[in-house]
């Protein structure tokens, strides 16, 4: 449609988000609670919610386990019942889709933990109901990592060299959000800079901690043009120029 008059456009189109912690990041509970809420929010549905999650070894039994805790607290069901904390996806394709990832991680010697009941009275059976879970230590190439999954589920994979991290991060056909967590606000600023997304939360992630000051918007397969900020603006406006002979 736009294409009739040259109406410019901005995409943005999905993303594969890494989110890298340090040895030396805060997993406290409300640190935690940001982790889990940056992934898990709309049942995973979010374009710029974690999608893969990178620790430092010395803390990856600390991340699995404070994950584990708070989504063992899920209560799947319709979006309006009382005590509902998980909703459904979209439709029933997404759901198989998801479904094919879990598959495929498994077959390759990934573990998965499903997590969460439903409320009571909740058939979970009807609809399209997915316990969230846990991918521990898949490889790189599954499809659950290389994939966007869109749905409630998080691949948790271990590395040893800050270095490897950032690599692996940067290995993919998006580049839409990022997130570093560290107690270092330099090394923060240093990694986050080396990271190929339109933005880099720090010790946070996802929708609800986005500045929209700043400009939003992905690099690579993730979209071109920008919301928020400045440069937002400028998607809207053309630039006249007033020239005189010298």
């Amino acid at each position: 449609m736009a294409s009739q008059s040259l109406t410019r456009v901005a995409l943005e189109l999905g993303g594969n988000d890494p989110a890298i912690v340090l040895p030396d990041a805060d997993l406290g509970e409300e640190a935690l609670q940001k982790m889990f809420g940056g992934t898990f929010d709309s049942t995973g549905q979010i374009c710029m919610a974690t999608k893969r999650l990178y620790v430092h070894r010395s803390r990856y039994d600390e991340v699995v386990e404070g994950l584990s805790g708070l989504l063992a607290a899920t209560r799947l069901g319709h979006g309006l019942d009382e005590g509902v904390t998980m909703g459904p996806l979209h439709q029933t394709r997404q759901k198989e889709y998801v479904q094919e990832l879990l598959a495929q991680a498994r077959e390759s010697g990934a573990e998965v933990r499903e997590f969460g009941e439903p409320v009571d009275g909740a058939d979970i059976s009807v609809g399209n109901f997915l316990k969230p879970s846990l991918v521990l230590d898949p490889r790189e190439d599954a499809r659950v990592v290389a994939e966007e999954q869109f749905g409630p589920t998080l691949p948790i994979m271990p590395f040893d060299d800050v270095e490897d991290a950032v690599t692996r991060a940067n290995d993919t056909w998006s580049g839409l959000c990022s997130s570093v967590w560290t107690a270092d606000m330099d090394r923060a600023a240093e990694i986050g800079a080396r990271l190929r997304t339109g933005y880099t939360f720090v010790n946070c992630h996802g929708a609800a901690f986005l500045d929209e000051r700043a400009p939003f918007g992905g690099f690579n397969h993730s979209g071109f043009g920008r919301e928020m900020g400045i440069e937002g603006l400028r998607e809207f406006m053309d630039t006249h120029s007033v020239g005189f002979p010298g």
